[in-house]
């Protein structure tokens, strides 16, 4: 995603470079959601 420019580094964190790619993942709780789903293994409803 660095070499993509679409993450930048920021002290000692990576933001993303434009809030547009960020409004393409979905609302905060959705990318959470997405998030606990993949760490725990399976999609859940």
């Amino acid at each position: 995603m660095w070499d993509l420019n679409i993450l930048s580094a920021t002290g000692d964190y990576y933001v993303f470079s434009t809030e547009s790619f960020r409004e393409l993942l979905g609302s905060r709780e959705q990318v959470e959601q997405a998030m606990t789903n993949y760490i725990d293994g399976g999609e859940k409803n």
